[in-house]
């Protein structure tokens, strides 16, 4: 699992506030996929203001996370056989 920082600017919710934005969690590319799966969970923030996560939030977090598990797929699916059609009917 990994973790991002970021800072945030111009938040018309938040004028004149600088928020820390910090994501965990993880990304992961089987390599015979073409499918991207991404698992975080993310807090905003004024800058240097404690965190608002208790831990009760912060462990359920982190326990989701890690039960995660990515499988080989086993055989096409029904997304395999239906085409993409922008503008047409699902």
């Amino acid at each position: 699992m990994s973790g991002l920082a970021a800072i945030g600017r111009d938040n018309a919710a938040f004028p004149d506030v600088v928020l820390e934005i910090r994501n965990r969690g993880f990304a992961c590319l089987e390599q015979s996929s073409r499918f991207l799966l991404e698992a975080f969970y993310s807090e905003r923030k004024p800058q240097g203001a404690p965190s608002v996560l208790d831990e009760a939030v912060r462990s359920e977090a982190e326990a989701f996370l890690k039960d995660i598990q990515v499988r080989h797929r086993r055989g096409p699916s029904a997304t395999d056989a239906t085409p993409n059609r922008e503008g047409g009917q699902d």
